[in-house]
This record gives C-alpha cells, sequence and structure tokens, in this order.
C-alpha cells in the first residue's frame, strides 16, 4: 500500500471520517494530502505525483469521475490535492479502502 492510499485508509477509519462539506447545495467528503512549509524555510516540497496516485486508488475503488474533483492547492505555503467526493461514492470508497 502506497502512502497516499494509506493516508486515504487511515483518515476513513477515524471515527467522524474525511471532513464533510456542503458544496453548491451538494453532501460531499474532503481530504487536502501534500506538504507545508515548516518554521525552517526548508523550502516546499512539490510531489507532482500525488494526483495520478489519488486517480489510481479511486479507479482501483470504481469510483467514477463524475463523483469526486480533484484540485491543486498551490501557494507559498503549500502544495497539495485536495480530493472531493460524494457522501455515496466515498462511502464505497471507504469499503474498499478497509479490506484492503
Amino acid at each position: 500500500m502506497n502512502y497516499t492510499e494509506n493516508i486515504l485508509r487511515k483518515s476513513a477509519e477515524t471515527f467522524n471520517g474525511w471532513t464533510k462539506l456542503n458544496k453548491d447545495g451538494k453532501k460531499l467528503r474532503t481530504i487536502r494530502i501534500g506538504n507545508q512549509t515548516n518554521c525552517n524555510n526548508d523550502g516546499l516540497i512539490c510531489d507532482l505525483s500525488i494526483k495520478d496516485k489519488m486517480e489510481n486508488i479511486l479507479k482501483k475503488c470504481n469510483i467514477n469521475t463524475n463523483e469526486y474533483e480533484i484540485m491543486n492547492i498551490h501557494t507559498k505555503f503549500e502544495y497539495s490535492y485536495q480530493l472531493d467526493i460524494s457522501e455515496e461514492g466515498y462511502n464505497r470508497l471507504k469499503d474498499n479502502l478497509i479490506r484492503i
């Protein structure tokens, strides 16, 4: 299991699961995976492979592309990808991830 898949699974296994989001009247779940700068100004690590890893996991778990959106967050302090997924898609994804 890769690092990204492990983060998705561990977060889904918590009591409340991923953060709930109400976006344009739709109930979604959201999770952000990436890196932030630290207080030592070591620089921002930009892992460009996270999006592909997320998409591969979603594909493996039979989540349709119309059930989610992946957005790149790139600021001075953060480089990450945010996955917003429908509640139904989230439940299927969670069930599949926990079985792995």
